[in-house]
C-alpha cells in the first residue's frame, strides 16, 4: 500500500502527465501511532518539493490541496523558495566552460542539464543571470553515488585538476 504522501507527491503522474512537475521527498519519516496496533488520533509528514524550472510555490501549494486536501486535513507549508533561474548557454561564460572542457578531454559533451538538489547558487541571482553549477571533475558513478552519503569524497587529483581548470577559466574570463 503506498503512504499519502507518494500519492501527493506523484499524483500528476498517476493522471497520465508525462512529465512530473515536482521532485518530492518525504522529510521526516512522518509520525501516525506509536505503535503499529494502535489507531492514530492524528498523523503528520513533512514532505520536501524541488520545485521545476517553470513553476511556482502557488503551484505546488495547488496540486497539494487538490490531492491532499480535505476536512480533515491541515495542511501548512513551513518555508518555500522559488525556482531557481535557467541560465542562458549562449554566452561567453557558458561557451568558455564548454571550451575548456573539451580541450580537458575531446570527448567531453557540455549539455546543460536541472541540478536536483538544493545549493546556494540561487543567492547570485539578484548579481548575475550566469549561474553554472559546474564541477570539472571526472569521477566513477561508484564515487559519484557517495554525495551527500557517507564517506562522500572526491580524490586528491581530482581537486587540483578543478582548481587548475577555475584558473585557465578566470583567466580567460579576465581578458578584454
Amino acid at each position: 500500500m503506498q503512504s499519502l504522501a507518494f500519492k501527493a507527491c506523484f499524483a500528476c503522474c498517476y493522471e497520465k502527465n508525462s512529465a512530473c512537475r515536482f521532485i518530492c521527498t518525504h522529510n521526516d519519516g512522518g509520525y501516525a501511532s506509536p505503535a503499529a496496533n494502535v489507531l492514530p488520533q492524528k498523523a503528520s509528514v513533512t514532505v520536501n518539493f524541488r520545485i521545476m524550472p517553470g513553476e511556482t510555490i502557488e503551484d505546488v501549494r495547488r496540486h497539494i490541496e487538490k490531492y491532499m486536501g480535505g476536512e480533515n486535513v491541515e495542511i501548512e507549508f513551513i518555508k518555500g523558495k522559488e525556482p531557481s533561474i535557467v541560465s542562458p548557454t549562449d554566452t561567453r561564460a557558458f561557451k568558455t566552460l564548454s571550451t575548456l572542457s573539451v580541450s580537458l578531454d575531446e570527448k567531453n559533451i557540455v549539455a546543460p542539464y536541472l541540478v536536483m538538489g538544493g545549493t546556494d547558487a540561487y543567492n547570485y541571482e539578484n548579481v548575475c543571470e550566469n549561474i553554472y553549477r559546474f564541477a570539472p571533475f571526472t569521477v566513477d558513478t561508484e564515487l559519484l553515488l557517495t554525495t551527500h552519503s557517507t564517506n562522500e569524497r572526491i580524490p586528491v587529483e581530482q581537486l587540483t585538476q578543478g582548481v587548475a581548470f577555475f584558473k585557465r577559466y578566470i583567466r580567460i574570463m579576465t581578458k578584454e
